[in-house]
């Protein structure tokens, strides 16, 4: 049955049920699982975690914390103001979705963790431009230095991607 749209009826779930549910809760398991696991609701499941259904004056609420903290995010913005990694590999190093990093870095999600926005004003292909322009590196120390292979830094050189009108081309003779 449903109520308001995708609300489901509550049911009766048995105490044991209760119990798990409170385990599977402070497992970490997410709403959705929990969802169709017992058949209940995102907001009900919700209100087990944070004490107010079902709650027990022995445990500590909520259950688990889904949410993060400011704090918790002190590497991401390390990652974004201090390394080359590029978002992809910060998401995948911090087991985070890209589209988190890309939205904390552009000030779209959680605005507030860093003074100015976007975090990263700079992408890797700023960088390895400034590096063939001002610096005698090799490609291959630069396609080291950032990561990358030696053909994009060659394509960056001549403009092939990440092109900037205002900037003639190649960069260096190479």
């Amino acid at each position: 049955m449903d109520l308001g749209g995708s609300r489901k009826y509550e049911g009766k779930l048995s105490n044991e049920q209760i119990q798990q549910l409170k385990e599977d809760i402070k497992q970490g398991i997410e709403y959705y699982e929990l969802q169709n696991k017992y058949n209940i609701s995102a907001s009900f499941i919700s209100s087990v975690n944070h004490g107010i259904y079902y709650h027990d004056e022995d445990i500590d609420y909520p259950l688990f914390q889904y949410y993060k903290k400011d704090s918790d995010y002190d590497e991401l913005i390390e990652l974004l103001t201090e390394s080359y990694l590029s978002l992809a590999d910060i998401a995948r190093q911090l087991n985070i979705g890209y589209s988190t990093v890309k939205k904390i870095n552009s000030g779209k999600l959680r605005k507030g963790l860093y003074p100015t926005y976007p975090i990263r004003k700079k992408n890797k292909a700023d960088y390895i431009k400034e590096e063939l322009l001002q610096n005698n590196l090799s490609i291959t120390e630069i396609s080291q230095k950032y990561n990358c292979s030696i053909e994009t830094v060659r394509r960056i050189n001549k403009g092939e991607t990440h092109k900037d009108n205002n900037i003639k081309y190649p960069l260096r003779n190479l």
